[in-house]
């Protein structure tokens, strides 16, 4: 699927996301997080520094606080 990219139509989602991306990830690279977050309108973007692919292990209790102010601000 060499073809399957997605990213001219991210602008076109009006909707609150959270995209939650570990630093050392390989299999969703943090760079892709990045560029994602840089495409999505509106979009909130929170780096997990000292995390793998696994943020909500890794860093638990940054992660939940993550999630928590994302739903209260919606």
């Amino acid at each position: 699927m060499k073809d399957y990219d997605l990213r001219p139509q991210l602008n076109q989602l009006h909707m609150p996301i959270l995209i939650l991306s570990g630093k050392y990830d390989v299999q969703c690279p943090h760079e892709f997080s990045e560029e994602m977050s840089d495409l999505l309108p509106g979009a909130r973007f929170v780096p997990f520094l000292d995390s793998n692919h696994f943020p909500y292990i890794e860093q638990k209790a940054g992660f939940i606080n993550s999630v928590d102010d994302f739903f209260k601000e919606l």
